[in-house]
């Protein structure tokens, strides 16, 4: 019983919980009831888009192959084991991948410092043209302050 409970309340976390909250910190809105809303309306939009084509999908397997309730359930059962292993297989093997090479491209210190001489030269491009907008926009302001009255209703 109590492997069941621990089973169904995962299930209902990774698939609920866990999304809702994701949506939940990606979301733009500055208020609480905002970032419900818009997790909530994302995890439908996606479950929809998903959910539907899986949820019919299932009815043609059940009917086809004469599944009653139980032989439903273990089907999504299955199904929602398989994605897991699915995700679990995917996310390992980058993984097993991607840490050793990050750390290999760590400890060659002569390619950090290209890499970092790179990025430098990137920045200060970026730099200059910030100062260019920045002086830009300091000559319309004077502009503007020369051009408006100060007893100016507006001002």
């Amino acid at each position: 019983v109590l492997w069941r409970f621990l089973y169904w309340t995962a299930l209902a976390y990774s698939w609920l919980v866990v999304p809702f909250l994701q949506e939940y910190v990606w979301a733009g809105e500055f208020t609480v009831y905002g970032r419900c809303k818009r997790s909530l309306k994302e995890n439908a939009l996606f479950y929809g888009a998903c959910g539907v084509p899986a949820v019919v999908a299932l009815v043609i397997v059940a009917i086809r192959k004469r599944l009653n309730a139980r032989g439903v359930r273990g089907l999504v059962i299955a199904c929602a084991n398989a994605w897991g292993l699915i995700l679990l297989v995917g996310l390992l093997g980058f993984a097993l991948v991607e840490i050793p090479r990050k750390l290999w491209h760590k400890a060659n210190v002569s390619l950090s410092l290209r890499h970092c001489e790179f990025r430098a030269v990137t920045r200060e491009i970026h730099l200059d043209d910030t100062r260019a907008e920045v002086d830009d926009t300091v000559k319309l302001v004077r502009e503007v302050h020369r051009l408006i009255p100060s007893d100016h209703p507006l001002r």
